[in-house]
């Protein structure tokens, strides 16, 4: 039995300067709400019945109705909470005022402003399911209202029930300058690093019946499905009073960098250029013809390109080499996307030697150079508990290959 518990410590302290203690006691969604709709999120309290990612079944985040400062960006990754102080979602009416409303919604961010006080904030969390995190927030006044710096950090060691235990570090911070209440410029910049960032298994039953129970907070999927990168958020905005006209600018990149994500394909491919399909409960098991990467041509250059990964370079290469009569059936990506045709970076060894278990679909492959083999334990999951009929969705249970000689099949059945 796992017990879970949560513990949440939160510290503000002054300088020793200033006379009172201050403490972030503005952040209250409730007193900040218009509306039950608007301010949905106010540092770590929420309210209201929509959030940025579910107004009326939809999301302003996958839509892009997203906001900075009520400027619109086109968010690739998220803000940190160490840059954001909060988010509106504005529904129906309270959309009329911005340019180009829609029925999901708009969610609207608003960034951490400093006062004329110093505060120094402290968060320590852990739980549930083992995890932690420790945050620090930092007001520092420059000068008065006028001048000031808002800057974070935080480390998180999240939990999953599933098992998933993501790394993630996150950093901002953004200097704001009001002369007079007729102007103010704020340049800002914030980073999240993450990894081993574990993806969640997903369990489908074959037929009518529940699975059975699984024990919790133990990962039971790939440990090569980890993903790893760098997501930015940095800008300015600037508003501003000119002749009873509200201006506002804003300039913003958003920005998400994939250092390591799910490579799979590449422990599943033969010296040829063959993919192994034995682990496969859908059609191409029963190809007439073996599937190869040239399939997947398209996607291993994108990956190539924006990942600078030369082992997805030397993928793409040998599909332009061996199978360069497929190319054509990708004319139109090339034409949809002219990222493409970029250069390919320098390519690295492809993996050719090693013995890699795939413990959810049952699948074990082994290669050496040109020998490879292929050992899959069947795709029959047991109705009932510890129990299985001995047949499979597959019945191949080896496959060989050495150069150009291939083993297709071996198979069992019963008799």
């Amino acid at each position: 039995m796992h017990m879970r518990y949560s513990l949440l410590i939160c510290v503000s302290v002054l300088g020793l300067a200033t006379p009172a203690l201050a403490q972030r006691t503005d952040n209250n969604a409730v007193t900040s709400a218009d509306d039950a709709f608007g301010k949905t999120v106010v540092g770590d309290e929420q309210i209201g019945i929509y959030n940025p990612q579910d107004v009326r079944g939809f999301s302003p985040l996958s839509a892009g109705n997203v906001r900075i400062e009520g400027l619109f960006f086109d968010q690739q990754s998220n803000p940190t909470d160490r840059l954001i102080d909060g988010s509106t979602v504005h529904v129906g009416i309270s959309a009329q005022g911005y340019p180009f409303p829609a029925p999901t919604g708009i969610a609207d961010y608003s960034l951490r402003k400093p006062g004329d006080k110093f505060v120094t904030s402290v968060g320590l969390n852990y739980g549930p399911w083992y995890g932690k995190s420790a945050e620090v927030d930092l007001q520092v006044p420059l000068d008065g209202n006028r001048l000031g710096i808002v800057a974070g950090a935080g480390i998180y060691r999240e939990g999953n029930p599933w098992g998933g235990s993501p790394h993630a570090e996150s950093y901002a911070v953004s200097l704001r300058y009001q002369p007079s209440a007729n102007f103010s410029i704020q340049p800002f910049w914030s980073q999240i690093n993450d990894r081993d960032d574990e993806t969640q298994p997903l369990i489908f039953t074959d037929g009518n019946v529940l699975p059975p129970r699984i024990p919790r907070n133990r990962f039971f999927g790939q440990p090569w499905a980890d993903f790893q990168g760098k997501l930015n958020t940095f800008g300015v905005v600037s508003k501003g009073k000119v002749a009873g006209f509200d201006l506002a600018l804003g300039v913003f990149r958003s920005t998400q960098s994939v250092d390591k994500d799910h490579t799979d394909l590449l422990f599943q491919a033969d010296a040829n250029g063959e993919l192994d399909t034995l682990a496969s409960r859908r059609q191409d098991q029963q190809l007439r013809e073996p599937r190869r990467l040239a399939a997947y041509y398209v996607p291993l250059r994108l990956l190539a390109i924006r990942l600078n990964d030369g082992r997805f370079a030397a993928a793409a290469r040998a599909v332009e080499r061996d199978d360069r009569a497929r190319i054509t059936d990708h004319l139109a990506e090339w034409m949809q996307w002219p990222e493409l045709r970029q250069p390919l970076p320098a390519s690295q060894p492809l993996p050719d030697d090693f013995a890699r278990h795939f413990p959810v679909s049952g699948l074990a492959r082994i290669r050496r150079g040109p020998v490879s083999a292929s050992v899959f334990g069947g795709g029959d999951w047991a109705a009932i508990r510890d129990i299985s009929s001995g047949l499979s969705t597959n019945p191949t249970f080896f496959r060989f290959r050495r150069g150009a000689a291939v083993l297709e099949s071996v198979r069992l059945a019963p008799a």
